[in-house]
C-alpha cells in the first residue's frame, strides 16, 4: 500500500541523437506514448513530427517506498542478489583528483563494505555492474535505503 510506482520513457524521433522523457502512465499503448512524445517535443522545441517514426531508447520504472517502516537492509539484500558479504579495504589505487590534487593513493573498497557510518574520501567503490569515486574532502555512506549518499562540501569552504 505504501509503494509508489513512476514509470517514464525516453523517446526521440529516428536518426536524432538526444532524447525526450516522457511519463508513461499503466495501461499506455505505445501510440499513447508516441503521441505524448508528439505533444512534448512541441512543448519543448516549438515544432514535432507526428509522421515520423518515433524511436524508444529506454524505458524506466521507479519505485518509492512511503514511511519509515520502508527501509530496507542494504547487506541483506546484497548478499541475496549475489554481491557478496561486506569485506574490508580490497586494495588502493592512485587516483587522478584534478591539477590541484594531483595524483592521490585512494582506497578501493567493495560496496558492501559501506554501511551508515561515513567514510571520509578518497574512496573508490567497485561493484559489479559500477564504480563510485568519492574524491578527496568528500565522504560518503549508505541510508537507510542502501544508496550510497555522498557529502561534498562547497568549493569555498
Amino acid at each position: 500500500a505504501n509503494v509508489r510506482i513512476k514509470r517514464s520513457a525516453e523517446l526521440r524521433y529516428a536518426g536524432q541523437a538526444y532524447e525526450l522523457t516522457v511519463p508513461v502512465a499503466a495501461g499506455d499503448s505505445l501510440a499513447d506514448v508516441a503521441k505524448r512524445f508528439h505533444e512534448e517535443h512541441r512543448k519543448t522545441y516549438g515544432h514535432c513530427s507526428p509522421a515520423d517514426p518515433v524511436d524508444v531508447v529506454s524505458v524506466r520504472s521507479l519505485a518509492q517506498v512511503s514511511g519509515a517502516d520502508g527501509a530496507l537492509d542494504y547487506a541483506r539484500l546484497s548478499a541475496r542478489a549475489g554481491h557478496g558479504e561486506p569485506a574490508g579495504d580490497a586494495a588502493s589505487r592512485r587516483a587522478y583528483f584534478g591539477r590541484a590534487a594531483g595524483f592521490v593513493d585512494t582506497a578501493v573498497v567493495a560496496r558492501a563494505a559501506l554501511d551508515t557510518q561515513w567514510r571520509d574520501g578518497p574512496l573508490i567503490v567497485e561493484e559489479y555492474d559500477a564504480t563510485c569515486v568519492i574524491p578527496p574532502g568528500a565522504r560518503a555512506r549508505l541510508d537507510a535505503l542502501g544508496n550510497i549518499e555522498i557529502d561534498v562540501p562547497p568549493e569555498d569552504a
